[in-house]
């Protein structure tokens, strides 16, 4: 499979061509375009996985598996970058809607022990990408990585990525007004040394600045 990210960083789009025998699979509604020729199959991601991601992460029930040859065209649903991580037997940790598109050879699931973050308001848990092939995700605005070495702290609504040998816990910024009252909220604390990957713009900051110009219903 040969892919590009073009239009990056605020309206990425991902383009894969595939040869034949080559297949990708997204996130149900990330289609974008693709050839007539392509297969595509819908299916359910993870039977009762599927039903626990979305009654708790707001994540799809279904993907859809591209097969060769042809090309397909992925887009996430806001603006944002597009981030291709290899993985060789190894894994990565993400956001609850981050990802977007793995090929065959990653399983992507729900990781143990996620729930805590429904505390965060940013998504109920944390999805796992694990093994050999190729990992895409998005985020809302642009992505950059941080090389932790020891401890690192950041907003729940800013963190899109980390990498396994983190260790994380979700705590309070504050006492309780301060979490209630400030803005702030719930953070993560990573310890160890591994990458992070963040987002320079938060969905959850968003909505809370466009609600008071919403009309009353």
């Amino acid at each position: 499979m040969d892919f590009e990210i073009t239009h990056q960083p605020s309206y990425s789009l991902l383009r894969a061509q595939l040869d034949a025998g080559d297949e990708l699979v997204a996130e149900s509604d990330a289609m974008v375009s693709m050839d007539a020729g392509l297969d595509v199959v819908t299916e359910r991601a993870g039977g009762v996985l599927s039903a626990f991601l979305r009654q708790f992460g707001g994540e799809s029930f279904f993907v859809n598996r591209f097969g060769g040859p042809g090309t397909v065209s992925l887009a996430p649903t806001h603006p944002g970058e597009i981030k291709h991580r290899s993985l060789q037997n190894g894994s990565l940790l993400l956001q609850a809607g981050a990802y977007l598109a793995s090929s065959p050879g990653v399983s992507v699931g729900a990781k143990g022990g996620g729930l805590k973050t429904r505390c965060g308001g940013e998504g109920a848990v944390l999805r796992e990408a694990q093994g050999t092939g190729d990992v895409f995700f998005n985020a809302f605005g642009h992505v950059y990585e941080v090389n932790v070495q020891g401890t690192y702290v950041c907003d729940t609504g800013h963190m899109v990525a980390f990498s396994p040998s983190l260790d994380y816990r979700l705590t309070s910024s504050g006492g309780l007004f301060s979490t209630l009252f400030s803005g702030e909220g719930l953070i993560f604390e990573f310890s160890g040394t591994g990458s992070l990957f963040m987002q320079t713009r938060s969905l959850s900051g968003l909505v809370d600045h466009m609600t008071p110009f919403l009309p009353d219903r």
